[in-house]
């Protein structure tokens, strides 16, 4: 019967639509090499596994799962959050966004690497980071350009120095094409 099959083939389009739809809202959670990353294709954020870092930690700029390649482009909330005894952290050039408490009470942290490819720092980020001492850019006019969520959400907050390409930053001159320079960039800069 006509009238039952056309409405049933709408129901029908209709539910594969929904659940493809809901599909894509839910990204898939994977652990990769001690890491946990949310998949979002072609991307991946690394987020928050209730884990103790320690030593020396190296994002990867991309991971591998299930035969595919994901750029690592974003880190979560609280992921490094009360690693105690982690030492140093290097960021990716493929990393755009750096979350809300991300090495809050970080006590041993001493060294730190933000590549030119991040444009925000959220809140709280470098809180309780006592020990960190050095925060190495390559490139300044991309440092000016970054959100900093809040004065702790610059690495410097605890008297950190900063070094562009290896040299400690001592006076900057700001390249002609900054047409803007965001909160907080040079805060703690006691130098």
């Amino acid at each position: 019967n006509k009238n039952i099959i056309e409405p049933m083939k709408k129901i029908f389009t209709l539910f594969l639509a929904l659940a493809a739809s809901v599909g894509s809202i839910f990204a898939e959670e994977v652990y990769v090499n001690g890491f946990r990353y949310e998949l979002n294709a072609p991307t991946a954020t690394l987020i928050n596994n209730g884990s103790q870092y320690s030593g020396d930690v190296i994002i990867p700029r991309t991971i591998r799962y299930n035969g595919k390649e994901y750029l690592v482009n974003a880190i979560g909330n609280a992921v490094f959050y009360n690693s105690t005894r982690l030492t140093s952290v290097i960021i990716p050039n493929s990393v755009v966004s750096i979350g809300s408490s991300v090495f809050m009470n970080c006590i041993s942290l001493t060294s730190v690497t933000i590549p030119k490819s991040v444009t925000r720092i959220g809140t709280g980020a470098f809180i309780e980071c006592h020990s960190l001492d050095s925060v190495h850019i390559d490139d300044i006019a991309a440092w000016c350009k970054i959100n900093f969520g809040a004065s702790d959400a610059n690495p410097m907050y605890n008297g950190a120095k900063l070094y562009l390409n290896g040299v400690e930053l001592t006076e900057a001159t700001i390249p002609s094409n900054v047409t803007e320079i965001k909160d907080n960039t040079f805060y703690g800069c006691t130098s």
